[in-house]
Order: C-alpha cells, then structure tokens, then sequence
C-alpha cells in the first residue's frame, strides 16, 4: 500500500535509512522530524503491515543544510528534491522504486513543478541508482565533491516539461515516451530516442586507463574504433604475451551491454589479478568493453538503437559485433573456452524491455527479475559439467538465483541449479561467436540487496577462472586443442 507517511513510522524509516547509510546521510529522529515537517511529500510503501519503502522529497525554499539541495537552489527558482529513496532489499526487485517515482512525477503535475533533482554517488559509485535515474530520463547538471573529496556525487535533473507524467519510460502503464504503440520506430523515434541519452561515465578514465596500466604486461591491440558523430571509440583486446600458436585460444568478453558494469570491470580484474597464472598453458584475448558508446549511457543499446547482442551474425548492422567478429576471424575456430559476462538488472524490466517492445511495435509483457547469479548454456551443444563447475565456484562469493514459482528463469526452464539454456548462434548472441567446446552468458544480479559491487565484480573473475580451469583440465593440461 502506498499512503502519507506518519510520526509513526518514523522508527521503520530510521531502520531503512541506517541499512543503506553508506549511500545516503545519516539521519536521526530530531532531523527526520524536521524533514517530515517541511517535505512537499513524504510517502511509504507498506507491506503486511511493514514499512518496506519510502521517498522524502522537499521543495525550493526549504531550510535544509543539505549541500547537494543548496547546489539546486542556487541554480533553480522551483524545483522538487528527491532527498532521499529507500527501498528494503526484499522490495526492491518488486517495482517499489517505480511506484515512488511515478507517484512523484504525479505530484510534480499536480503543482506544476518544471523539475525534479536528485544525486547520487559516483565516487564511489552506485551504478543501480545510475541505472533507476536513467531509465526515467534524468539528466547529469553537474557533479560536486563531498566530505573533503572522498565522495562524489552526480547532480541530476528531470525535466518534466520533456518527460510528462504518465510518460516515463518506467511506468507500465502509460506508453513507452517515444513512438506510436504497435507500431515500429523508424528514423525519426531511433533518432527521438538517441538524444535523450546522456553521459553518465567516462570510457577513458574508467576503462582506456585501466587497459593502459596492462600494456607492460600483456599484449593490447586496437581492433576498431566505433564512430556515432561526434563521439568516437576505440576499442582494444589485451592478449597473453607471448602468443603461442600451439595452445588453445581463451575468450573473455565484457561490456556487449555496455550498462552492465560488473562485466567490464570484472573482465579488467581479471586481466590484472589472474590471467598470468594461465601463461604457457592458453592464450588469452580479452575484450572488456565492446559496446563503449553505451558504457557511457549507461545503456544496453548502441547509438542506433540495436541491442548488440542479438547482432553478431554476417553482415551485422551493429559497429560494435562486428569489430568483435573480425577480431576473432583468424583464430576463432581455435577457441576452447568463451566467457561472455553480463548482468540482469532491475531496469531490464522497468526500461529495456518497455523500450524494446516499443521498439518492435509489440505490446509489453511484464517479467520477474531473478534475485542472484545464473548462467546461459547453448542449447545446441550444451555442456552441464562445465556449467555446474562455474556456479559451483560463483557460490562462494555470491547467491545463485533461484527458479521462480513456474521453474524457470526469465522466462526459460532452469535445467539445473542457476542454469538455462539458449540458443546462441540462431539468436545472434555474443558466447555463440565462436565454435568453441566450452562457452557461457554469466549474468550477475547487481540490484541484489545481498551483493555488493566489488562482490559482482569478484563472481564474474571467479566465473572466468573456474571456466578456464575446468576447459583445461577436461582437454587435458597444457595440451594444444
């Protein structure tokens, strides 16, 4: 039940705010009194008689201490302040989130309020609060270093005169903001939708660096540069050093949804922490990052539109497969092992897939986020040992998701504990690029209020090492494939 918030609940808000105190202030009872006084809406979300979320929002002209609301009010005459958003980890795969910002958007209608701000932390980074404020069209206006530089936020605006209420790209109810429902996009809704994407991160200072730092260790080469006027992109493998033609061809691949974070920075730890204990036994290739342009947006898609990775086939119209396929031409019937890593997340559900229904002109059909790591065979040549092996290591850093009440997950039967089963080559997906013996889709759940980010990062290098390991083991060590 979504209702005004009350004195009474004062204490259930205090327990969410101190679960999740390193993201926000700390916030006692005399100061959750002041604010409750002056908040232009203060709403929580119950639950069988349990707080389980809540949203604190303030308008201009408040006296409140807050930096971050001072930078607005400076800059801006009216505006509404998301001080603050909690929702308890057993709500937050549910859509709670969504309900709160909806009603939000709602109350922004009712008073005529051109904007709504809101921050959240980039140093260090909170990439599920970057995702959620994405996926309604929040905008960076600037950034400001807190408590004597040891935090950063990203100062983000709204602009509801752009983005209507009851046309956010989260709400299930309304149309997706762009295009006409069942009807596909064409030029205009592609190009519509491409300028309401914004920068959120840096390429360079995030990823480029990192591969620099490898360059007196590994080999790293240049295999594309990806180009969506202005921007450009080059796109770089890092590979063993010495390269021996006799062993077999290891591929590690990150970042085909450049919104998935822990992919691209697990593949990059990977690189640093354990890639040289396989030297002399495979040759490694590891392309961190293939879709660049939606690293920094925070997205799945690339610029045009085109979910990268249900476009590696001949011929492929997205830049980004296709630089991989080339890169791989000459050496990919030599591949024992393909790990392609990538997460779920909670704006799958509330804004890729309304996107891509949008997209194709189809209704929207509303799906289940699962709640923990799991792993996509090929259906074609499925390998349960090899599978079985990763989720058995992945279990001692994170939880594997279960299968929901019909068996299965996202939508297909789970085979076996925290497995399903695609058809890769037929569905154009990155792991089906290759011939290779053994290869999988990780898919870590970052949303998890029972994972951190260092753990996902940590659960997709532990994915790569038990797959290699075990492909090694089962082809026989240190044997040419």
């Amino acid at each position: 039940m979504l209702r005004d918030a009350t004195p009474a609940d004062f204490p259930a808000i205090l327990e969410l705010n101190q679960a999740f105190v390193s993201v926000l202030s700390p916030l006692d009872h005399a100061r959750l009194a002041r604010l409750h006084a002056q908040a232009a809406l203060h709403r929580v979300i119950e639950q069988e008689g349990r707080v389980e979320a809540f949203l604190l929002v303030l308008r201009e002209g408040a006296d409140y201490d807050s930096p971050n609301y001072r930078w607005f009010a400076q800059r801006h005459a009216r505006f509404l302040y998301v001080d603050r958003i909690v929702v308890a980890g057993t709500t937050q795969a549910r859509g709670a989130g969504s309900a709160l910002y909806r009603d939000l958007l709602a109350q922004a209608a009712r008073e005529a309020v051109p904007l709504i701000a809101c921050e959240f932390d980039i140093e260090p980074p909170n990439p599920a609060s970057a995702r959620f404020h994405a996926g309604f069209g929040f905008r960076e206006a600037g950034r400001q270093a807190l408590d004597g530089g040891r935090k950063t936020v990203s100062l983000q605006l709204l602009d509801v005169t752009i983005n209507p209420p009851g046309a956010t790209a989260m709400s299930t109810d309304a149309p997706y903001p762009i295009g006409t429902p069942g009807t596909p996009w064409g030029a205009a809704e592609v190009a519509a939708w491409s300028a309401r994407q914004t920068r959120q991160r840096s390429y360079e200072a995030d990823v480029l660096r990192a591969i620099e730092s490898l360059r007196t260790r590994f080999d790293v080469q240049q295999y594309g540069l990806i180009e969506y006027a202005p921007d450009s992109y080059p796109l770089f493998a890092i590979s063993s050093r010495p390269w021996r033609d006799e062993l077999p061809v290891v591929l590690v691949t990150g970042g085909v949804h450049g919104y998935e974070t822990s992919g691209v920075h697990g593949a990059l730890q990977f690189v640093d922490q354990h890639a040289a204990r396989y030297a002399g036994r495979a040759n490694l290739v590891i392309a961190p990052c293939v879709s660049p342009w939606a690293y920094e947006r925070i997205h799945r898609w690339n610029a045009d539109a085109l979910d990268p990775n249900r476009s590696f086939r001949d011929d492929s119209p997205a830049q980004e497969s296709a630089a991989l396929m080339r890169l791989i031409a000459p050496w990919r019937e030599r591949v024992l092992v393909h790990v392609d890593l990538h997460e779920t997340t909670d704006t799958d559900e509330s804004e890729f897939r309304p996107a891509l229904a949008a997209r194709d002109g189809v209704a929207h059909a509303p799906g289940e986020i699962p709640d923990g790591f799991y792993l996509v065979d090929d259906s074609e040549h499925p390998q349960p040992a090899f599978q079985q092996a990763i989720i058995a290591a992945v279990a001692q850093v994170t939880h594997i998701a279960p299968a929901d009440a019909s068996g299965e997950i996202i939508g297909s039967p789970m085979v076996a504990p925290g497995v399903i089963r695609y058809p890769l080559k037929q569905l154009g997906l990155c792991a089906g690029i290759t011939d290779a013996r053994y290869t999988t889709t990780t898919e870590v759940y970052p949303d998890s209020p029972r994972a951190t980010p260092e753990q996902c990062n940590a659960a997709q290098v532990t994915a790569v090492c038990a797959a290699i390991d075990f492909a090694l083991d089962q082809s026989g060590e240190d044997a040419a494939f």
